[in-house]
């Protein structure tokens, strides 16, 4: 399926560093100034099947999503999952070591089902690249501007 978006960055700090913080959904106020709260809702350490409570401003409203994380491959791949009322999301994260640090490609994938939700999925697609398109430029500033 082609990607609903997509974005592409290098950060200048380890691998495992980077993957460690962006598959920790826990982060997420760091990584978009609209995440009010994450909260992680299962125990034990993050992996497939891991859920979080995710409060996000959108439009002017508070919205509460579930998101589960569907795929996790230690330092090289992670994938995390909400659906409600038809639609689903779902943002895939390849990592990879470049010359000049961490490599991070990331797809936004969004499936419709319902007629209504068919309908405006140009719309849904056009709001979440508009407050989520530049998150990896979040993400790198914020790791860059730690302390090595």
């Amino acid at each position: 399926m082609k990607p609903a978006f997509s974005d592409k960055t290098t950060i200048d700090r380890p691998i495992t560093e980077v993957f460690e913080f962006i598959s920790d959904l826990r982060n997420g106020p760091k990584m978009n100034e609209d995440i009010i709260n994450v909260e992680k809702l299962t125990d034990g350490p993050i992996g497939v099947g891991s859920k979080f409570k995710e409060t996000k401003v959108i439009r002017g409203r508070n919205a509460e999503a579930m998101i589960e994380v569907v795929q996790y491959e230690a330092a090289t791949a992670f994938s995390a999952q909400s659906e409600v009322n038809g639609l689903k999301v779902t943002y895939h994260y390849q990592l990879s070591e470049g010359n000049n640090g961490t490599i991070v490609k990331f797809q936004c994938e969004v499936k419709t089902s319902g007629l209504i939700m068919s309908i405006t999925k140009p719309l849904i697609i056009k709001i979440l690249k508009k407050e989520d398109g530049d998150h990896l430029t979040y993400i790198r500033r914020v790791l860059e501007s730690q302390d090595k």
